[in-house]
């Protein structure tokens, strides 16, 4: 059977295309929001490609498409561009690194709470735990560059405070500031 992919959405028309170069039209929209698109049943019957289309005894073939289906093709098309492959290789040390992080350390194995609110508020509680941590590791990491490349700046301001070159007890002091 020829699964949905096989059929060529034309969204200027509002119909789909059949492997047999014959339209779906719209016929209705059901409650949970997906369009319905028939086949002409006259012009099915006689199709060389019937087998592999339906195997409806009326011989009409029926595709559905979400009213937000448009937005799914574009996170697959974006997905599967070569930026979003490279990116999707990281998800591991991103995206299930944090899920994995907060099933471990925060408690989001299973819950105390019961009823909705009371468990999302514990989970938006790990969340923002999870979150402040990222935020001072990545301050840390700003603070330890800047302290880094500080020392260094410093290092051609430094003197040596002391009379003689023996003296054990040479302090440094910064620039030629005496306080």
């Amino acid at each position: 059977m020829f699964r949905k992919t096989r059929y060529t959405y034309l969204p200027e028309e509002d119909a789909y295309l059949c492997p047999a170069r014959q339209r779906l039209t719209y016929q209705t929209t059901d409650r949970h929001g997906y369009h319905h698109y028939v086949s002409d049943p006259s012009i099915c019957q006689n199709c060389p490609l019937l087998e592999k289309c339906t195997s409806s005894r009326t011989h009409r073939r029926d595709i559905t498409r979400h009213v937000d289906e448009h937005y799914r093709e574009q996170v697959n098309e974006n997905r599967l561009s070569t930026s979003g492959k490279s990116l999707y290789r990281l998800r591991p040390q991103t995206v299930e690194r944090s899920f994995a992080d907060g099933k471990e350390l925060h408690g989001l194995r299973f819950t105390f709470y019961r009823g909705t609110a009371k468990v999302q508020r514990a989970n938006l509680v790990a969340a923002t735990a999870q979150n402040m941590k990222k935020l001072a590791n990545l301050l840390a990491r700003k603070d330890r560059l800047h302290s880094i490349s500080s020392i260094f700046c410093r290092a051609e301001r430094l003197e040596l405070v002391g009379h003689k070159k023996d003296e054990p007890n040479r302090t440094w002091r910064f620039g030629s500031s005496t306080a």
